[in-house]
C-alpha cells in the first residue's frame, strides 16, 4: 500500500469526488483554477508525477524492508552434517523441469553452507545444491 489512490498516481492530482464538490457548495469556497498554457500544465504535471513516483517508490521500499524483516525472523538455515538422512529430488531424464524423488540418501560430506555430497543406495555419490 502506498497511501495514494491509483487515480492520484496516474494523473498526478487528487480526485475531485462528489464529497469535495458538496463541501465546496456547503462552505461556499470556490477554487479558481489558474489559467495555464498547455506547456506549463505539462511541465507541472510531469513534476507532480515524478514526485508521486518517488513517494510511491519510497513507500514500496519501506514495505519491502518490513516484509524482508518479517520473513527473515521466521527463516532459518538448515545445517546438514555427515551421516544425516535426506530426501533428494532430481530432474527426470525426459523433462528437466519435472522432479522425481530418488529416495532417502545419506550425507557423506558438507561443502559450503548449502551444498553437500550425498550417497545413494546404489553407491553413486552426487553433490546436491
Amino acid at each position: 500500500m502506498t497511501g495514494y489512490l491509483s487515480f492520484e498516481l496516474m494523473s498526478g492530482r487528487s480526485c475531485r469526488t462528489h464529497w469535495s464538490i458538496l463541501r465546496e457548495l456547503w462552505t461556499g469556497e470556490k477554487h479558481d483554477a489558474e489559467t495555464k498554457t498547455t506547456y506549463q500544465y505539462m511541465l507541472d504535471l510531469r513534476q507532480r508525477i515524478e514526485e508521486t513516483c518517488k513517494l510511491a517508490q519510497a513507500e514500496l521500499n519501506k514495505m519491502q524492508n518490513k516484509n524482508m524483516t518479517y520473513r527473515n525472523q521466521k527463516s532459518m538455515l538448515g545445517v546438514l552434517s555427515p551421516g544425516d538422512k535426506v530426501l533428494v529430488l532430481l530432474p527426470t531424464e525426459t523433462n528437466k523441469l519435472l522432479f522425481q524423488c530418488k529416495g532417502v540418501t545419506e550425507v557423506v560430506e558438507r561443502k559450503g553452507l548449502a551444498n553437500c555430497r550425498v550417497k545413494f543406495n546404489s553407491g553413486q555419490i552426487k553433490t546436491s545444491y
